[in-house]
């Protein structure tokens, strides 16, 4: 990559110099002739590629005052685009040495940056994800313009831990030396949110199971939760007849309106994901008695992924016997 690099500067020098030679003939061209009577043409023709040499240098100086601008814009735009970058940048020597980091790593190393330059960076990694680490820089350094991911844990001076994703990108600088560049990207929200996923699921639950209307969680192709409610509606003493069954299965073959059953069931779960929710009454049956349910049945779509998951509330239209409360 380092050649390719040479080779195309080497190239653009050359375009440009023929370039600006160009340029200079034709302004040398609207200037004054110069007025020598007498002198031979080899003189005239010698002041004339001076004129046109002395045009060359000034338009080569201008072109590189234009060029150390734009190189200086560029240059503090990357150094700011480095430095305040929302994500940690680490360039290692082949060694695993700090070289260079930006704001962004040393906040979350906790450390101030003279404290990191030309220190190996593995004693900045905890000592459960060093190795794993190591094998992340091998691989890096031996499959370069590959990158290479890990997620692993920082070691603060503090003794605290924090979990990132580092990417690892192996480079070259012009002169050949071999360096890999880190991202290292936070992920301690991403673990918070995780963490409190299973205590939000909790309390969800606990919602459905002491809710007085039954509540069924269910997909296209069959019920995945029913709470105690909507067992005693439907005549079954826990959910487990009902995992993996349509709602037409508890109900008579065709509902009131003369659509059958189960065709029925599928229109209502489609109006609801198209919609995002729909309400519809709804003919059932209890598995002990046989005895007719008419029930208000409210369907929301929970997570519209494929399967998409739906939460149905159901409610009892018509007044169940005191013994359909018998838990």
């Amino acid at each position: 990559m380092a050649a390719d690099y040479k080779s195309h500067r080497e190239r653009h020098f050359h375009y440009t110099m023929q370039r600006l030679r160009t340029r200079a003939e034709l302004r040398a061209l609207r200037l004054k002739p110069l007025d020598l009577p007498g002198a031979p043409s080899q003189v005239h023709e010698l002041l004339d590629q001076a004129r046109i040499h002395e045009l060359e240098l000034r338009m080569q100086y201008e072109e590189l005052l234009i060029t150390q601008g734009e190189t200086e814009r560029q240059r503090t735009r990357y150094a700011d685009l480095f430095e305040f970058a929302p994500v940690g940048y680490v360039t290692l020597d082949v060694l695993g040495v700090v070289q260079e980091l930006n704001t962004c790593a040393t906040q979350l190393l906790a450390t101030v940056r003279h404290h990191l330059v030309n220190r190996r960076f593995l004693q900045f990694v905890a000592p459960a994800s060093r190795d794993a680490f190591l094998r992340l820089l091998i691989r890096a350094l031996a499959a370069p313009d590959e990158p290479v991911l890990l997620d692993a844990d920082l070691l603060r001076p503090d003794g605290t831990l924090v979990s990132v994703r580092f990417n690892a990108l192996a480079c070259a600088d012009l002169d050949g030396t071999r360096r890999c560049r880190l991202s290292l990207t936070d992920l301690t929200g991403e673990h918070h949110a995780h963490s409190a996923r299973p205590s939000g699921e909790a309390r969800f639950q606990t919602y459905l199971n002491h809710s007085p209307d039954g509540m069924l969680l269910l997909q296209p192709d069959g019920i995945l939760f029913g709470n105690s409610a909507i067992t005693r509606l439907l005549g079954v003493a826990d959910d487990a007849p009902l995992i993996g069954r349509s709602l037409a299965d508890f109900a008579p073959p065709t509902q009131p309106d003369g659509r059958a059953s189960d065709t029925a069931a599928s229109d209502f779960l489609a109006e609801a994901f198209g919609a995002g929710h729909c309400r519809f009454e709804w003919l059932g049956g209890r598995a002990d008695t046989g005895a007719p349910v008419r029930l208000e049945v409210t369907l929301v779509v929970l997570d519209p992924a494929q399967p998409a998951l739906f939460l149905a509330t159901c409610r009892a239209l018509t007044a169940p016997t005191p013994d359909e409360f018998v838990a």
